[in-house]
């Protein structure tokens, strides 16, 4: 049996996110959302404090990011977001 599905969304801007999780909850998905709202903090969560990501190896994650955010440039620049 696979495990359900954990949604990370990161976007700055409340109003697009409120919208964004009626919108799934409008579609009939219940998983769980964790909402970040800036690009940092869910680089931290994703990766965890040792920057492996091993923490979430085994789940299941689908992550919605806003690219415009001002803090994900650098990784985008990098080419870790893509």
């Amino acid at each position: 049996m696979s495990s359900p599905v954990t949604i990370v969304m990161i976007e700055d801007d409340e109003g697009h996110a409120r919208l964004i999780e009626r919108n799934i909850r409008r579609s009939g998905i219940n998983n769980e959302i964790l909402p970040f709202t800036n690009g940092t903090a869910a680089v931290d969560y994703l990766f965890g404090k040792d920057g492996s990501g091993a923490s979430h190896e085994s789940e299941a994650l689908l992550v919605l990011l806003d690219l415009n955010l001002p803090d994900m440039h650098r990784y985008l620049e990098a080419g870790q977001g893509k």
